[in-house]
Order: structure tokens, then sequence, then C-alpha cells
């Protein structure tokens, strides 16, 4: 599979600063239809995707850097003498692996902040509110890992392949 082009930086930045605040307005508009009038709810739902997709952008780099040491260590020992002396790089513009766990930080996050909503903070029956999350996190997430796949997510691009 050829690997996508990466966007200009600019335009990278405004998609995650898109993908960011995007987060914090669906999550607060879940929060005012799972529980209205509550300020912990609303608080809960406006940073629950915004600090998934922190978390979650940590957490692929961290596989990816893990992933390149594993390769690394694998090629070192297998090929000792062709490789010992050649690191593979990634191509420029090629996509760090380990994105699927955008969707895994988003959905657990709205898991979580759905329970809390569910069992504490609303009068809205528990399987309601626990799917509205659940599904919106699903969503979200799958729409970072879509994007991260066609490299519109920034990564540092020093993490060699």
């Amino acid at each position: 599979m050829p690997s996508p082009k990466r966007p200009p930086f600019l335009k990278a930045l405004l998609i995650d600063t898109c993908v960011f605040f995007s987060g914090a307005i669906l999550g607060l508009f879940l929060a005012i239809t799972a529980a209205p009038g509550s300020g912990i709810a609303y608080f809960i739902g406006f940073s629950m995707l915004p600090l998934a997709f922190l978390f979650g952008r940590g957490l692929w780099e961290s596989l990816a850097e893990l992933s390149a040491i594993y390769h690394w260590i694998f090629r070192l020992f297998k090929h000792r003498q062709t490789t010992a002396s050649q690191p593979n790089q990634r191509p420029p513009g090629s996509v760090l692996p380990g994105s699927f766990v955008l969707v895994l930080s988003c959905t657990g996050s709205t898991i979580l902040a759905g329970l809390v909503t569910a069992m504490f903070l609303t009068e809205t029956p528990f399987g309601i509110v626990m799917f509205r999350y659940t599904l919106l996190g699903l969503i979200y997430g799958g729409l970072c890992w879509a994007l991260a796949r066609q490299g519109f997510l920034r990564d540092e691009g020093n993490i060699p392949g």
C-alpha cells in the first residue's frame, strides 16, 4: 500500500485543532442531552474526548517507538550481517503504526464518562446513556483513526520504521 502524502504543517495543525475542539463540542452536546442542568456532567462531557485525543496521540507515538525498537532488535539478531549497519527508516511522509489506539482511548474515555453520568448525574435510563456515550466514542475514535491512517494527523516523523 503506498504511503499517504502528509499535508503541510499548517493544514495538519488546523485539522488537529478542529478534531480537538469538535470533540469538546460533541461531548458537551451529549452531556446536555443526557443530564440537563448538571454542571459536572457538562464538564465531563466537555473534557472527555479532547483528553482522550491527547492521551491517544501520546500512546500512538509510544507504541510506534516500541514497534520500531522491536523491529530493530529483530533485524539485528535475525539478519546481523545485512541490517546491522543499515537501519531501516520509514519512507518520508509515511504514517506511524499503531494509530488504532485512538479508537481505544476515545471509546474507553466515553465509556468511563458514560458510567459516571449514568450512575450519578442523570435520570435517563442507564442503557440509553451508555449506548450514546459508547457510540460517540466509537465514531469520534474511528474518525481520528481514519484521519491518522490517511496522514492528516501530524506525527513527529522521527521514528524509524
